[in-house]
């Protein structure tokens, strides 16, 4: 008998290992080098990640630019309706991990680096240039949008006059997370973590501490 679960686990453990190698995003950026670096910060609150990303790694026309023009910094965080604007209970978790759940991108945008306004632990990423562009190409891809290509503003963010939550695309569920989604933008962008394990935030941040530069090489 011992032997019997011994081998489930392990087949288990294998099917496991196999998703994350499978599903994780292909890199599409290279690594970050003296000569082609810029930074970010990822920052968790304990079971949420965000994005804290400069103004100007976004173009004037993208719509957080257009939104925000005199913005510096932009939090950026993905993830299901109900949970991300109403607040968590135990019933929208439940509903949460179900799909089709519709989706937001949690906007606020900020005068000075957001760790002036926020306690959250943060962790500074470096990538290569071609990398942060893709960030910012996958974010603003992540907006849902009208027959017009305007982007759907729902309501006032939980910073009233500073955040916007927007309609967003993608479904969130069990196996496509706020955490997972952000950890694959990063994964798109060169920097070495496993989205598909990144379910709980420490996963995120765990990884990179472990595996992202910090800072750009001196040249």
């Amino acid at each position: 008998m011992k032997t019997l679960w011994r081998h489930k686990g392990i087949t288990l453990l294998g099917l496991v290992l196999a998703i994350c190698v499978v599903f994780n995003p292909r890199s599409v950026a290279g690594k970050p080098s003296a000569e082609n670096c810029a930074t970010l910060q990822v920052a968790s609150n304990g079971f949420h990640t965000n994005f804290y990303l400069p103004a100007h790694v976004f173009s004037e026309a993208s719509t957080l630019r257009q939104a925000w023009p005199t913005a510096s910094w932009f939090v950026i965080g993905w993830g299901d309706e109900s949970f991300y604007r109403d607040g968590p209970t135990l019933a929208r978790s439940i509903a949460a991990i179900i799909p089709p759940s519709p989706t937001v991108l949690h906007v606020i945008a900020t005068p000075d680096t957001p760790e002036t306004y926020f306690l959250d632990e943060a962790v500074t990423v470096a990538l290569s240039t071609e990398g942060m562009d893709e960030v910012a190409r996958l974010i603003e891809a992540r907006f849902a949008r009208t027959e017009d290509d305007e982007p759907i503003r729902l309501a006032d963010g939980h910073y009233p006059g500073a955040s916007a939550f927007y309609r967003a695309k993608g479904s969130y569920h069990a196996f496509h997370t706020c955490n997972q989604w952000l950890a694959g933008v990063l994964r798109r962008a060169g920097v070495s973590i496993n989205a598909p394990s990144a379910i709980p935030a420490q996963s995120v941040m765990w990884q990179l501490k472990l595996r992202a530069p910090k800072a750009c090489l001196a040249a």
